[in-house]
């Protein structure tokens, strides 16, 4: 069998990566045949990866190993149910647009509280620009330093 050819993208993980790769593990060592599964994983590591030396083990560096052999996993999954991965997917791409909707309507409740105009009062444009602008500012600075 000839290795994969490992694309430079591989090498990313992503969280539904993680979550698949604890489900694997996880599987692995609670199975009880735990034995069939080391000589499985051990066969593909000696057709995979070990038997390439020199110049061709660069396609298999040492980090990226692991990352293909969860995608060799996922290939070999059989099932009606998705990894654990995928509904992991799905949950955070639902919570996205639920916090979005959710910041949306917030927003729109402060901008409309804040531009209220009764006849009386005007309407403070500094002030306006400070709580809706300058807070998330102070908020996106903060956090680049924070990851700086």
């Amino acid at each position: 069998m000839k290795a994969e050819k490992v694309k430079k993208t591989e090498g990313h993980w992503s969280s539904a990566d993680v979550v698949d790769l604890e489900y694997f593990l996880m599987h692995a060592s609670s199975s009880e045949n735990r034995g069939e599964l080391a000589q499985q994983a051990r066969y593909w590591f000696q057709q995979h990866v070990s038997g390439h030396s020199g110049e061709e083990h660069a396609e298999f560096p040492d980090p990226k190993v692991l990352k293909v052999w969860l995608k060799h996993q996922k290939k070999q999954h059989k099932g009606d149910t998705p990894l654990p991965g995928e509904s992991w997917q799905w949950l955070i791409g639902m919570l996205f647009w639920l916090l979005l909707f959710a910041g949306l309507l917030a927003g729109a409740g402060v901008t409309a509280s804040l531009l209220d105009y009764d006849g009386a009062q005007p309407v403070n444009v500094a002030m306006f620009l400070c709580l809706l602008v300058g807070v998330q500012l102070i908020w996106s600075f903060v956090s680049f330093i924070v990851i700086a």
